[in-house]
């Protein structure tokens, strides 16, 4: 796969926010978190550039890092889900904020002239 396919595909599932990772005084368990973005690339670097140049040592790299995708997608079937199903309200507000931000400048640069 190619590295953009390869991180399509990981960062699908592999989806949790440094929100995910706060601890109960509402700070950023940074250990838990860096550990976790490195797994996540780990993964795509391995996905899209197999340690072997043998294809079929290659595809069987492949398949196993899929099945380690699979099963965790199952354990985090349900956070998985409430991720995505937040996703449009998540695009909706950036474009909501690009376009105040548009506003204000067009309205800035209006008083300029």
């Amino acid at each position: 796969a190619s590295e953009v396919e390869a991180r399509r595909q990981i960062l699908y599932i592999y989806c949790k926010t440094e929100n995910d990772f706060r601890k109960k005084d509402g700070t950023t368990d940074l250990d838990a978190w860096n550990d976790y973005l490195d797994m996540r690339e780990d993964l795509i670097y391995r996905l899209s550039n197999p340690s072997s140049t043998k294809p079929e040592e290659a595809r069987r790299e492949r398949v196993e890092i899929h099945q380690q995708m699979n099963a965790y997608e199952k354990e985090n079937e349900r956070q998985i889900k409430k991720f995505h199903n937040k996703e449009p309200h998540r695009k909706f507000r950036k474009l909501w904020h690009i376009v105040e931000q548009e506003t204000i400048t067009a309205k800035a640069n209006s008083d300029m002239l």
